[in-house]
């Protein structure tokens, strides 16, 4: 089971507005480079338990540029977190996004 804590959380969720949506963005990118989830549990309560206490693991082979990237995405205070159109500068994609 999978599920992004602000998801839950809607009144939350209204307050974090694009924040949130740049943390789904970081989740979706951890998934695809390491084939699971960054948080998974098997129940709803012990989820939201992991995605709001537990740190995330980063595997040995994670790119330093890429795992930089979503750690700016994937902090806990929304308030902190990189959010759009900021992320967009940083040096991860920044190539990508001027190349298009």
């Amino acid at each position: 089971m999978y599920c992004e804590c602000e998801s839950i959380l809607f009144e939350y969720l209204l307050k974090l507005k694009r924040r949130a949506c740049a943390r789904a963005l970081a989740c979706i990118l951890y998934e695809l480079y390491i084939g699971e989830p960054p948080f998974f549990a098997d129940g709803l309560g012990r989820l939201i338990k992991l995605v709001v206490d537990s740190p995330v693991h980063w595997p040995s082979e994670f790119p330093p540029q890429l795992r930089d990237f979503l750690e700016r995405l994937l902090i806990k205070d929304p308030q902190k977190r990189l959010s759009w159109p900021v992320l967009l500068n940083h040096e991860y994609i920044s190539d990508l996004v001027q190349g298009s």
